[in-house]
């Protein structure tokens, strides 16, 4: 269980006086005709582009959905070690956002969200990723900030590729940026709304892929920055949908869990395809091993390797527990951890080995709770899943019961027992 959450931030200050914090941002000049989505596009099914001009209702509501709930920044900041592992380099620490001269759109939407200030991966990844031009690694627990310690450099030092780039030049394929490679649709959903957030009033595009709409949609086009599992972006590669020679930044999220369940094929596919003189590559993870550390060697180079705390360590904060049963009391033991959450409001999660075993758990599960969702990948579709998803963030249930598909990178703001 995790202890009891920190009392509430204090709101943020007025978003004025951004140029006192960082230098105004180079001209640009955002197309006349930018694209407005409906808000319902957050959540449905369809393949969409979005600007940074898309619709400011539905944007703001991704930042007050759960800002920084569950968020411990005490116990981020009590991470013992922090380091950097790398031939000809000084490890800097950054410990405010205004030593990163972030452009002002972006210290406005840092300030959104209510990060206060940066924690320890984001305080030592983002100037490995500003101040050189090198592959990184970054290992750090669960919940620590790191989707934040990419997103925030790479988005930056986007805004300086946007200015230089001329207004009005078209492209045949969709030809990207920045690249952002996730093990599930889930997950790809979420880096995508922490996307939108990070580039809200920006003239920077953004698309996700593999998680909204049918395999056989087009792929977009003309984004700046995409979002995908690598199985359908493979697909549109190897279709001549999709062009890679312009990416500049490649993120495997989550790398070790990319690397290891059969992906490695796709990966290195994409990986030979991103092949811009200038291109970057940087995996973040929370486990990281030797063996993933040895693949990802293939296509990694010079290195530099942030670890924040002890590599595979147990994440601060948290309690693990051992309980041996009988296989006919399992499930009559969580039914009395189910009535717990249910008396408390508090939330569980559940991990099974395969579909139908969550099936049967959740029926029983039910006998004494009424709150209760699943999460299969094989036997559910991407819309009923995420509707799980989107119930359990938002409390409408307290019990969730899943196979490893929830495993990696979801964020759950409101999670006691796992």
């Amino acid at each position: 269980r995790r202890p009891p959450h920190p009392p509430p931030m204090p709101p943020p200050p007025p978003l004025m006086g951004v140029a006192d914090h960082a230098p105004p941002p180079p001209q640009w000049n955002p197309p006349s005709q930018p694209f407005h989505p409906p808000s319902s596009v957050f959540e449905n099914t369809a393949d969409q582009e979005f600007t940074g001009t898309a619709d400011e209702a539905a944007v703001l509501s991704l930042f007050t959905a759960h800002q920084n709930i569950g968020l411990d920044y005490t116990a981020l900041m009590e991470v013992p070690e922090c380091n950097v592992y790398g031939d000809n380099y000084q490890a800097i620490e950054w410990h405010s956002w205004e030593d990163m001269n972030l452009p002002g759109f972006l210290y406005e939407n840092v300030r959104r969200c209510r990060f206060e200030l940066p924690t320890p991966v984001q305080k030592f990844a983002a100037p490995v990723i500003l101040t050189t031009n090198r592959d990184v690694m970054v290992s750090s627990q669960t919940g620590s900030g790191k989707t934040a310690a990419y997103l925030i450099p790479l988005v930056t030092l986007l805004y300086g590729l946007l200015a230089q780039r001329p207004i009005g030049e078209e492209t045949r394929r969709a030809s990207p940026y920045v690249l952002i490679i996730a093990p599930t649709h889930e997950l790809v959903g979420q880096i995508f709304h922490d996307v939108l957030k990070m580039t809200f009033r920006s003239p920077v595009k953004v698309t996700p892929y593999g998680c909204y709409g049918a395999s056989n949609r087009r792929f977009p086009s003309k984004a700046d920055i995409v979002v995908s599992t690598p199985g359908r972006l493979a697909h549109a590669v190897r279709d001549g949908n999709f062009c890679l020679d312009e990416v500049r930044f490649l993120v495997l999220d989550e790398g070790d869990r990319l690397l290891n369940l059969g992906m490695g094929v796709d990966i290195r596919n994409i990986v030979a395809r991103c092949n811009h003189r200038d291109r970057r590559l940087f995996l973040f993870s929370a486990t990281i091993s030797k063996p993933v550390v040895d693949v990802a060697h293939e296509f990694i180079k010079g290195e530099l390797f942030v670890t924040i705390g002890k590599i595979n360590s147990l994440p601060s904060g948290l309690e693990q527990y051992v309980i041996y049963t009988e296989e006919e009391e399992k499930l009559s033991f969580m039914q009395n951890m189910a009535r717990e959450t249910e008396i408390t409001a508090t939330q569980m999660l559940v991990f099974v080995n395969t579909s139908a075993r969550v099936r049967e758990v959740a029926q029983g599960l039910r006998q004494c709770h009424n709150s209760i969702c699943e999460l299969v990948a094989t036997t559910m579709s991407f819309e009923e899943r995420q509707r799980s998803v989107m119930e359990f963030k938002r409390l409408g249930k307290l019990v969730m019961v899943a196979t490893d598909v929830a495993a990696r990178g979801l964020d759950f703001p409101h999670l006691e027992l796992v």
